[in-house]
């Protein structure tokens, strides 16, 4: 992470997240966020922060409505720019994924028909290439290291991005945990910033993890395991820049 100090990193995660990744996250990060119970999301997701907002870069946040005055107020005068979302979130798909949505380099890759407007006008504005694919759950379905690629469970989202010329891995699904569903997503493990990778849990558990660590290693990943448990799906582990000194 050359250039990045401890103290200029914020990260926002899960408000039921293991104290024992914390205090590991906390190494890297110097401020955690907890999110708060989205009280019309299904309980095991209402405190995932890839389903309230999306991280449209390492500064910029577009949340929903009904949590945007609380972040705003966690992250007010630290260099953060925090857009209001149009879309209020419920527990029925597709009015659950307005905000999951991922952006690599000149790209945007979401389910377009169900896409917050706030996302759509920034992407629109900033003349990026918007890809529409199936998957509405897009990036808790990608471990997304910007420039470095994605590794995904989901093969359309793989064939998509590799056609795009972006290094891709597809991986088998499940083996990822999220209590109240059969597995969760590889992406809701994960969280990334310039060059280090973050996962909730080890790849020892994961049937692909010889493919997993050889796909990480061809990019020199920093990887970065918060605890010694299987992958736990969290709702991604969002990583921000504080505003330069």
């Amino acid at each position: 992470m050359v250039g990045i100090d401890r103290d200029d990193l914020i990260a926002i995660v899960d408000y039921r997240m293991n104290e024992t990744i914390i205090k590991q996250l906390n190494q890297y990060c110097s401020e955690i966020i907890m999110t708060r119970p989205h009280p019309y999301l299904m309980e095991p997701v209402n405190g995932h922060p890839d389903m309230v907002m999306m991280q449209y870069d390492d500064r910029t946040l577009i949340v929903c409505p009904e949590e945007y005055e609380y972040y705003q107020g966690k992250i007010a005068g630290k260099g953060i720019n925090i857009i209001r979302g149009t879309s209020r979130l419920n527990r029925n798909y597709p009015w659950d994924i307005p905000y999951n949505a991922i952006r690599i380099g000149k790209t945007i890759i979401h389910h377009i028909a169900y896409t917050d407007k706030m996302i759509v006008e920034k992407a629109t504005d900033d003349k990026l290439l918007r890809v529409d694919v199936k998957q509405g759950y897009t990036k808790c379905s990608v471990i997304h290291m910007k420039n470095h690629g994605i590794i995904t469970a989901d093969r359309q989202l793989y064939e998509i991005v590799n056609s795009l010329g972006i290094d891709s891995l597809l991986v088998r699904t499940g083996h990822v945990e999220l209590n109240g569903f059969d597995y969760g997503f590889v992406g809701g493990a994960s969280g990334y910033h310039n060059g280090r990778l973050f996962l909730t849990g080890t790849l020892v558990h994961h049937p692909d993890c010889c493919l997993i660590q050889e796909f990480l290693e061809s990019k020199s990943m920093q990887v970065v395991y918060l605890s010694n448990n299987p992958l736990y799906d969290y709702g991604t582990i969002i990583i921000l820049n504080r505003e330069e000194k």
